[in-house]
């Protein structure tokens, strides 16, 4: 992710294609509530040895693909799709 720009719970990402070519897509801010629910979801997944695939189904329905890219870091959330990303910056515990 290059380049945000914030206001309220909505914000413009720029994300690279697989050429590495900017292009941009609707962002929603996860709230620090959501972030620290996600945070606490992964660490059950990790320690009860569980793999996850998440999947959109707004893509689903519009007969794209569905599946989606996530990662959950101590810093930083990121769930995207093909019509839109998730996305939170910072610590929430």
């Amino acid at each position: 992710m290059a380049n945000i720009k914030t206001n309220t719970d909505r914000t413009e990402a720029v994300i690279l294609d697989a050429n590495g070519i900017p292009t941009s897509m609707p962002t929603q801010m996860i709230t620090a509530e959501e972030a620290a629910l996600l945070r606490l979801y992964k660490k059950f997944l990790h320690a009860h040895g569980i793999r996850e695939a998440v999947h959109c189904n707004e893509c689903y329905q519009g007969a794209q693909h569905d599946g989606m890219e996530a990662w959950v870091t101590d810093s930083e959330i990121m769930w995207k799709c093909r019509h839109r990303v998730l996305y939170y910056k910072g610590q929430s515990y």
